[in-house]
């Protein structure tokens, strides 16, 4: 399925898979200015029943145009297959959204591909990622854990949100409707979007244009998180902000004093007054003393009576808790990291499954596992068995000369986090020409680059 014209619009959305094509429906009638939409699938239905027009149907040679089958590696070799029909998309545009749902196959997949196609020909890149349901099952957690850091790693920012905190909205129901969730998260990816497009597109008090988006977000590869209330009355600015420090999407305010970056946009009718915005502005500012903070407003005649205030917040990967936490199930039963090379067999049992030794010289005192803790020098040392042969005591077994006797030493092992989930910029390579071999970019180092957890 071609697209029937080239996209000219500065600003473009390009919607992934089935969930995101729900995911922007709802901004199809915003009438925004200089925005064009676009619709990607691998799979010809679900590319006919969307009501965008610009629709492209890619990766047929590496699907046979059958989807994907919710297997990630086939939707990214549905995008690679394709680069030269995906590459026109991306020609001329500023800003793009790329909008898609994670956990399945299609948008897990080709997202970080379309990603980097997009940053290579000089856009700026934002990500809108929805995030699996618990009840969706561990697997798609985990494809959506993986292609989230593989996004992250392509894209300037990807602003998550997380269906299973949608349900924080139903709490007082007992039983939300299917439909209705599903709404309610396609509505917050969508008000994500529209926030920025306004503060981009119409007049404002304080006026927030292309630049200062871009030097808060570009080469970041953060992980966001977005929130927004709308609140009306005598003490709407004062609801505003208790809304916005008790709202599940940022923590409950944690978001906002760990953020590095914060972005704080306010729309309101003509009636709005310097004052209300600035008790809003300098309230959210308080809490986020750490971050580098850019603030814009916009003025919306059908907003008469109504204040909206967005919140986008982006914590260092370092710091960022995951969004997609592994359940505690799930951790109990994950394969077992094979011993280290010359650690013993009994060291490893001990330390327990996450908690390696490490090797061991023979006859060097003082060897320390991961984690600093030192052991004994007699624990590390051979000693002599009854029988003459060398036999080597376990970390929890300490031989007492002056006792004559074996006794029990409990060593309570600590381990160190060496953390991976920081992605890299690119450094002196930054606005150079990529390094790319098929389809790669080499100047990303290889685990950034496919997504793979280095637990």
């Amino acid at each position: 399925m071609e697209p029937t014209s080239a996209l000219t619009a500065r600003y473009r959305i390009l919607a992934v898979g089935r969930a995101g094509a729900a995911a922007v429906q709802p901004l199809l009638s915003a009438g925004f200015i200089d925005v064009e939409f676009a619709v990607l699938d691998t799979d010809p239905e679900a590319l006919a029943q969307s009501p965008i027009t610009h629709r492209v149907h890619f990766g047929e040679a590496a699907t046979f145009g059958l989807g994907t089958g919710s297997d990630p590696a086939r939707g990214r070799a549905a995008a690679e297959s394709d680069l030269e029909r995906l590459r026109p998309l991306f020609a001329g545009a500023r800003l793009i959204f790329i909008v898609a749902g994670l956990g399945g196959g299609t948008g897990s997949g080709a997202t970080p591909v379309l990603a980097r196609l997009a940053r290579e020909a000089g856009a700026l890149t934002l990500g809108v990622a929805t995030l699996p349901f618990d009840c969706e099952g561990r697997q798609r957690a985990q494809h959506a854990r993986e292609a989230l850091t593989a996004f992250r790693s392509s894209a300037d920012a990807v602003i998550c949100v997380p269906k299973q905190r949608v349900l924080a909205q139903f709490k007082e129901q007992e039983r939300p409707a299917l439909t209705e969730v599903l709404a309610a998260a396609n509505d917050l990816s969508g008000q994500s979007i529209r926030g920025l497009i306004q503060l981009l597109t119409r007049p404002g008090l304080m006026p927030l244009d292309f630049a200062h988006l871009e030097r808060l977000l570009r080469g970041r590869h953060a992980e966001s998180c977005f929130a927004t209330v709308e609140t009306t009355g005598p003490q709407r600015t004062r609801d505003a902000v208790e809304q916005l420090l008790r709202h599940p999407f940022l923590d409950r305010g944690q978001a906002l004093s760990e953020a590095d970056a914060v972005l704080l946009s306010l729309a309101a009718g003509p009636e709005v007054s310097f004052t209300e915005i600035d008790h809003v502005f300098t309230h959210l500012q308080n809490v986020c003393e750490r971050a580098t903070v850019i603030t814009g407003t916009s003025i919306d005649s059908a907003l008469a009576g109504r204040l909206v205030v967005t919140v986008i917040a982006s914590r260092n990967p370092t710091n960022a808790p995951s969004a997609i936490p592994l359940s505690s199930e799930a951790h109990s039963t994950a394969p077992q990291a094979p011993p280290l090379p010359g650690s013993r067999p009994d060291s490893n049992a001990a330390l327990g499954p996450d908690l390696m030794s490490a090797p061991t010289l023979p006859g060097v005192p003082g060897t320390a596992p991961l984690g600093g803790h030192t052991r004994d020098d007699s624990s590390s040392v051979p000693v002599f068995a009854g029988s003459g042969s060398l036999a080597s005591p376990s970390l929890a077994t300490v031989a007492n000369p002056t006792v004559g006797a074996l006794t029990k030493k409990k060593i309570k092992p600590t381990q160190s986090l060496l953390n991976f989930d920081t992605l890299p910029n690119r450094g002196r390579f930054e606005g150079l020409p990529a390094t790319v071999y098929q389809g790669e970019d080499l100047d990303i180092p290889t685990y950034a680059r496919r997504g793979i957890a280095l637990n």
